[in-house]
């Protein structure tokens, strides 16, 4: 009977392959310590994590709540959506109060829609603003600029902005939303608004 020595190659290539198993199960081994894999120390009945990111239509948004947003100022900020309006016919020149305030919650306007008609003389205006007090008498700041109408009597000019989805302008905490109007032509429209 022969014997096969340890220069037989059946022999080397059967403990190559031992050490190329033990070097792939090794290399496995680490590669999970790596990645942070630990075993279910009870895998019968593996806990269930809630992820608490889905509530009630109408209730308050979860803490974990995941929803859409935009990148804002160079941070993530969620996108606001208004589900309000108010609706305006004003021939007076005055400033006149839209939204009233609710103490500590802001005014979000997401979009308006208004109609300015033209006057022969002096042009028709307006701009939006925010204040305290009756129809914002106190503390009134712009919140856009003067819009102004035609100088063409019986024309009308249209001015749109937003669409309901985001933020076109808004108040600072605890302040009401107004609008101020120049000479006594009609001015009519609506405004898309949130309040939080």
């Amino acid at each position: 009977m022969i014997r096969p020595t340890r220069s037989d190659p059946g022999i080397r290539s059967s403990r190559g392959r031992r050490y190329h198993v033990i070097a792939v199960v090794v290399i496995c081994c680490l590669l999970l310590a790596l990645c942070g894999f630990t075993p279910d120390s009870n895998v019968s009945s593996p806990a269930i994590v809630q992820p608490n990111s889905s509530g009630a239509t109408g209730s308050a948004v979860p803490a974990r709540a995941e929803y859409g947003g935009a990148v804002s100022s160079g941070n993530l900020a969620g996108i606001i959506q208004c589900d309000k309006s108010v609706v305006f016919n004003s021939t007076t020149a005055a400033t006149t109060e839209l939204v009233a305030l609710s103490a500590g919650q802001v005014i979000y306007v997401c979009g308006y829609s208004l109609t300015i008609q033209g006057v022969a003389t002096t042009p028709a205006s307006i701009k939006f603003v925010y204040g305290t007090g009756s129809n914002c008498g106190t503390g009134t700041t712009n919140l856009t600029g003067t819009l102004t109408g035609s100088t063409v009597a019986g024309s009308a000019i249209a001015v749109n902005a937003g669409s309901g989805l985001g933020t076109v302008f808004r108040t600072t905490a605890g302040q009401a939303l107004c609008m101020t109007t120049a000479t006594v032509t009609l001015k009519a429209g609506h405004v898309f608004y949130t309040q939080f």
